[in-house]
């Protein structure tokens, strides 16, 4: 997916959002969440997060499946704060990164996550929207 951000994004430090085509990665489809940033004043930021897609893998092992996709700052903590500090940092780099770990209080402490935060723009300038690539093994004890 970072391979695709880059090309995507050859004649400009950002790709546009237009540039995502789910249909070119449909097998990272299940492993990828969507999310619009909003510019709007909350208790945490300046901005907020709402999921636009949630691939089928996130929903199962995390949860975050239903009707209605909430602002992270309706979810509260400790998993806002934990949200905003991954765009803050995507934010600030201006560029693809990179975290890696234990889910956070999922029950699968048993499982190693790495995570790839891609920014994207309709303006060519302001970052709006975040892509979200998941990668988790399965490890035993």
């Amino acid at each position: 997916m970072h391979d695709n951000w880059r090309n995507w994004s050859a004649d400009r430090p950002i790709p546009l959002t237009t540039a995502f085509d789910p249909d070119h990665d449909v097998a990272l489809l299940p492993w990828t969440m969507l999310a619009d940033i909003e510019w709007q004043q909350n208790a945490f930021r300046a901005y907020d997060l709402r999921a636009r897609f949630v691939g089928s893998a996130i929903s199962q092992y995390f949860a975050v499946d239903g009707p209605r996709t909430p602002l992270m700052s309706e979810i509260g903590q400790p998993f806002a704060e934990r949200w905003f500090e991954v765009a803050d940092r995507t934010l600030a780099a201006r560029s693809c990164v990179c975290f890696s770990g234990a889910p956070y209080q999922t029950g699968f402490d048993f499982a190693s996550l790495e995570m790839s935060v891609l920014p994207f723009t309709t303006d060519g300038v302001t970052i709006d929207s975040l892509l979200v690539a998941f990668a988790m093994s399965l490890f035993k004890r």
